[in-house]
This record gives structure tokens, C-alpha cells and sequence, in this order.
């Protein structure tokens, strides 16, 4: 049951992104996923898991992509260097991957910067018992916690 509710949110999506590269024939459009999702089993039953290592998404399309024939694995850390580089901003040298430069036709080169920490506020807000209360039945909700 959980594969099929799994299977219909990928149709949906996919129908989205064909409505909006419909939309805009000539932009590029990137779709990365916010984790990976393997299936597994928990007492027995089988379920899908969110860990680490599994598998997500990271689709390229648009005019500045190079076409793939072959689908490849890309670290989720060669992510964020780069979406950077293609905007021609800064790599931190403190990150753990790279640009991925077989991905665009062309990757500027970029400046390089120590870090991003102390650059963009990364602080810890309070949350009322409210709110934090409403970020654990949403996490429940999504099966992240239990």
C-alpha cells in the first residue's frame, strides 16, 4: 500500500515537471530530492526507509545540460557547489564535494571562500512547546519519527 501511495506521488510529480518544462521550454530546471528512499523491512513487514545512503533524485534539463545517455550517481554533497558555480557565486573550501561539471555545458569559474559559516546565520531560534509540538506531528505525519 505504502509503495503504491509512493509510486502515485512520483506520477504527480512527474506531471508537474513535465507542466512546468511545458511552460518553459528553454529555462534549465533542476529537481533534487530531499533525502533518498530504499525499501527495507521492520518486523517483518516490508517498508521504505530514509537513510542516508539511499538513493534520491537529481535531474538536469535545459539548453546549458549536457544530454546524458547514461544515467550516473552524483553525491549529494557535489550538489550545492554546484547550483553555486553554475550562478557563478562562491564554493566554500570547507564543503565536501565539488562542482559537477559534467553536468553543465559550461561552469564559470568561480572564487573560492573559506566557509559560508558566519556568512549566512545558521542560529537555533526558541520555539514555543506550541510549536514544537506542530513540528513533531508534521515529522509523525511524514514518518520521519514515530
Amino acid at each position: 500500500h505504502l509503495l503504491t501511495e509512493v509510486l502515485h506521488a512520483y506520477e504527480r510529480l512527474d506531471a508537474f515537471i513535465g507542466r512546468i518544462r511545458a511552460a518553459l521550454p528553454n529555462a534549465n530546471l533542476v529537481v533534487v530530492s530531499d533525502h533518498g528512499v530504499a525499501t527495507g523491512y521492520r518486523f517483518r513487514q516490508p517498508v521504505m526507509q530514509h537513510f542516508y545512503n539511499s538513493p534520491g533524485i537529481f535531474l538536469a534539463i535545459g539548453p546549458d545540460v549536457h544530454p546524458a545517455r547514461d544515467p550516473h550517481p552524483i553525491s549529494m554533497y557535489r550538489f550545492t557547489p554546484t547550483v553555486l558555480s553554475y550562478f557563478g557565486l562562491p564554493v566554500a573550501a570547507d564543503f565536501e564535494g565539488t562542482a559537477a561539471g559534467e553536468i553543465f555545458r559550461k561552469l564559470p569559474g568561480v572564487a573560492v571562500i573559506p566557509s559560508y559559516d558566519g556568512l549566512v546565520g545558521n542560529e537555533r531560534l526558541a520555539a514555543s512547546r506550541e510549536e514544537q509540538t506542530s513540528v513533531k506531528e508534521r515529522l509523525r505525519a511524514l514518518g520521519y519519527v514515530q
